[in-house]
């Protein structure tokens, strides 16, 4: 390895370390509050629209406003009555097995815009094992960087940048 690809890797290490953070606090811990500060407010605002929506007929959003909601969940810091039900909700949700002796962060994340970057978590080869010509199992997190907090996640499972219309309607569906 030349000086030039130490640089490389070294640029790339805060985005790469900010995905492994959020996997941390999500897949690993199961630590609700950690994995929300890992994350960007649009994905927090995806993530809580969809929750409220799907419990929409429950008496748990009886009289509440899905929008408010929303923006509260927003923040770094949420302060709703409504937080320790979702909290719970996600954890006991948590479907994917990571962990940090057979899961890693791939090498060279992809550039998808000029704040936005692919990363992908990627199973790892078995001690002694290489993964040449076959599939190999990964996890799609893009990462947007911002000034204040830096690289957060800004959406997960995909490969494509989230339209600004998935945000724009945070009502109640028409009935």
């Amino acid at each position: 390895m030349n000086l030039d690809d130490y640089a490389m890797y070294a640029a790339q290490a805060p985005v790469m370390n900010a995905a492994w953070a959020f996997a941390d606090a999500y897949w690993i811990r199961s630590d609700m509050r950690s994995t929300w500060g890992a994350t960007h407010p649009c994905m927090r605002r995806r993530w809580a629209h969809a929750w409220l929506v799907a419990l929409e007929e429950g008496p748990l959003l009886e009289g509440v406003d899905i929008a408010t909601v929303v923006e509260a969940f927003a923040e770094d810091r949420v302060d709703h009555d409504l937080w320790e039900p979702f909290a719970r909700d996600q954890v006991n949700a948590i479907s994917l097995a990571i962990d940090q002796k057979t899961w890693g962060v791939e090498a060279n994340p992809e550039v998808v815009a000029c704040d936005v970057m692919l990363v992908r978590l990627v199973r790892l080869p078995l001690e002694g094992a290489k993964f040449q010509d076959e599939v190999r199992t990964s996890v799609s997190l893009l990462m947007q960087y911002d000034v204040r907090p830096g690289w957060r996640l800004l959406y997960a499972l995909s490969e494509h940048i989230p339209t600004l219309a998935s945000y724009s309607s945070l009502q109640r569906p028409a009935q």
